[in-house]
């Protein structure tokens, strides 16, 4: 009950607005509109979805389904829902299993849910790793004689599951499972025969895993990018776990966190198991965080995404502290209630901010004549980082409210599998990227022709984009000219502009 008032509450961002202001979902949303669209005459132009087994599908495999059943937008927000119950119920699934119970501490992964991930809308990554915990207890079974080939056919369902799932949720999976392995079979001489034999059949459904993966996922590009960055970015990663794009307000609420969670461990109301192969699986985790690539394939940030895996793992190992610390279980339970209201109030508060400049936009998308092509540019008080208003995706809603298409919607990751694939990649400019966002102190001028910006060059978009969509999230459109080097003037509101070009052709 405590779990379902404390999911209750943090889904409630996401039920008080229209649509979750996070960075990375509406193209999400478009790309499952595109599969569900696909041979009809709401189809996407120049884009078609890509039918092979492939890994990192949870959003598609989830949401696709439930579409047909509510709309695409309540499917959506379903899917964030869930991805917040996973992230929570998960550890707290495999500490019961571990452990016998739930503690307070169960609860605590709560607290690092609206997290920078689920900001960027890293959510197909974030739901499969809170399923990942939860299928991982699997691995605890005592398996009889009799049950051995049962086990071992479940086994490799779920390994299958978890890399159809999300690539990066199945390692962090394979990681766990293989320390619970290995606590499984303690009782045996360690190296022995009969150790080896029993690991190889409780780990080698990871490999049937990826036989099949490799057989059946044709879709790959041998194009392999692998890039370090600044050892403080494994800092920032760490701090992202508490701070989004409120940063000042997230930074403030994250020290009262720490102190509140320093300050369990102090009195002794909460412990960290000794159990050394949860440690083992614990330190692999913090090793692999250290040495991540800020690059790896296509993937940015990929050093990013194990901290919220570390976090949970270690609130699968947090247990009761002293008998006598009891009495201060209640004001614990209160503290951490306050910090999640806190938190969630601050983020509905600053989603209520974005909802007016979302409805304009989808207003100004009506505009748009059905399946059109359109480029979006975004003005943007951070070209850098994570924005309060996430806009540099929101034209995936153009696509989904009138089939339009628009080259910021991505296939991702595309050296390893994509759901979505481009009919003619020459219509998608290498660098779609700088091309979508512009400083807002630059914008007016950038639009009125009056100044050149190093990253936006309107000749390396090809012509035969006919219609371009200005955002800015100040409130300020009205500013923007009516004669600019983007075309005419078509639509102006508030937040967004639409400018038709004098001179277009036909994507053919």
């Amino acid at each position: 009950m405590i779990w379902l008032a404390l999911l209750v509450m943090a889904s409630f961002p996401v039920l008080s607005v229209l649509q979750p202001p996070l960075a990375d979902y509406p193209n999400h949303l478009a790309r499952v509109y595109i599969w569900m669209s696909s041979a009809s005459a709401q189809a996407v132009p120049h884009v078609q979805p890509v039918w092979a087994l492939q890994p990192n599908m949870a959003f598609e495999l989830i949401v696709g389904p439930l579409s047909q059943i509510v709309s695409l937008e309540n499917a959506g927000r379903t899917f964030v829902v869930l991805t917040i119950a996973s992230l929570t119920l998960g550890p707290a699934i495999l500490g019961r299993v571990l452990w016998g119970r739930y503690t307070l501490w169960s609860f605590l992964p709560f607290l690092f849910v609206y997290n920078r991930l689920f900001f960027w809308g890293f959510l197909g990554y974030l739901f499969s790793l809170g399923m990942g915990f939860v299928l991982s207890s699997f691995w605890l079974k005592k398996v009889d004689q009799g049950q051995r080939i049962s086990w071992y056919a479940m086994a490799c369902a779920l390994a299958t599951l978890m890399l159809g799932l999300h690539l990066y949720a199945f390692a962090v999976f394979c990681i766990v499972i293989t320390v619970l392995t290995f606590r499984t079979v303690d009782s045996l001489l360690l190296l022995s025969k009969q150790w080896i034999l029993e690991c190889a059949y409780r780990l080698s459904p990871v490999l049937v895993a990826l036989g099949v993966f490799a057989l059946g996922a044709p879709v790959f590009e041998s194009n392999h990018s692998v890039a370090w960055g600044p050892w403080m970015s494994k800092v920032s990663a760490v701090v992202g776990l508490l701070v989004g794009p409120n940063v000042r307000t997230d930074l403030l609420l994250a020290v009262v966190t720490v102190l509140m969670l320093v300050g369990a461990f102090w009195l002794r109301l909460c412990r960290l198991s000794g159990d050394r192969y949860l440690l083992l699986g614990l330190a692999i985790l913090l090793l692999l965080h250290l040495v991540m690539p800020t690059q790896l394939f296509s993937s940015y940030g990929a050093d990013q995404r194990l901290p919220i895996a570390i976090a949970l793992f270690v609130s699968v190992l947090v247990l009761p502290g002293e008998r006598g610390a009891g009495r201060w279980q209640p004001w614990g339970l209160v503290g951490l209630l306050l910090l999640v209201a806190v938190r969630v109030l601050l983020v509905r508060q600053d989603w209520l901010g974005y909802e007016p400049i979302h409805k304009e936009l989808m207003r100004s998308y009506q505009e748009l004549p059905r399946q059109s092509s359109v480029v979006a540019v975004v003005g943007t008080s951070s070209p850098l980082g994570l924005p309060r208003i996430p806009l540099t995706e929101h034209a995936g809603y153009a696509v989904i409210s009138r089939g339009v298409f628009w080259p910021g919607l991505f296939a991702y990751p595309i050296h390893g599998a994509q759901t979505i694939a481009f009919q003619d990649r020459s219509l998608v400019s290498p660098s779609i990227a700088q091309l979508q966002k512009i400083p807002l102190a630059d914008l007016d001028d950038v639009v009125a022709g009056r100044r050149d910006y190093p990253d936006f060059d309107l000749r390396h978009i090809s012509p035969c984009y006919r219609f371009i969509v200005v955002m800015r999230e100040d409130g300020r459109a009205g500013n923007l000219p009516t004669h600019s080097v983007l075309g005419d003037l078509r639509f102006r509101g508030v937040y967004s502009a639409i400018y038709e070009r004098s001179t277009h052709e036909p994507c053919d």
